[in-house]
C-alpha cells in the first residue's frame, strides 16, 4: 500500500451542505489514516464526517488527487481524490464516524486519527458536512491504497 497526503481550502461554509468530499474510483479501495480541520476566521466549527448514501456528481476541476508521501514507490497520482464542488451535493450522512464542535477563534480545529484506517470502498466516499455554519476550513487527509 501507498500512502498519499493532501490538503484542501473549502470555501463551502453554510449549513446543510458539505465542506468538501473524499473519494475513490471504480477500482481502489483506500483507508482514512488522519484528518486534520482548522477554522480561518473566529466562528465556530460544528462539521461531522460520514458515509453519503449517494455520492456528489463533482463539477469539473474540482477533484485534487492526493500527493505520494513515499516518494521511493513512484506511485502517482493516488485514485482518492478531494472534491470540492459539485453540480450534486453528495447526500447527508444518517450517522457520523465523527463530529466536532469548536469554540470561535481563529485557528480552532481538530486531528482526527483512525489507527487501523477508516476504510472508503471502491466507487465510495466519506463527506465532511456542515452541521451549522461555520468559517472557511483548512483541512488535509492521510490516506493508504
Amino acid at each position: 500500500m501507498s500512502s498519499y497526503g493532501g490538503s484542501a481550502f473549502s470555501f463551502n461554509n453554510a449549513a446543510g451542505i458539505p465542506a468538501w468530499e473524499i473519494r475513490t474510483n471504480s477500482s481502489t479501495r483506500s483507508s482514512i489514516l488522519e484528518i486534520g480541520i482548522t477554522g480561518t476566521t473566529a466562528a465556530s466549527i460544528a462539521v461531522g464526517l460520514g458515509r453519503p448514501a449517494a455520492r456528489g456528481t463533482i463539477l469539473p476541476g474540482y477533484t485534487f488527487p492526493l500527493l505520494p508521501e513515499e516518494r521511493t514507490d513512484g506511485a502517482y497520482p493516488s485514485n482518492t481524490v478531494i472534491c470540492l464542488a459539485w453540480q450534486v451535493n453528495p447526500t447527508v450522512p444518517v450517522q457520523y464516524v465523527r463530529k466536532v464542535f469548536s469554540l470561535a477563534a481563529v485557528g480552532a480545529g481538530i486531528i482526527w486519527t483512525f489507527a487501523r484506517g477508516l476504510v472508503i470502498p471502491v466507487d465510495g466516499s466519506m463527506v465532511l458536512w456542515n452541521i451549522a455554519a461555520g468559517p472557511d476550513l483548512n483541512s488535509w487527509v492521510l490516506v493508504k491504497e
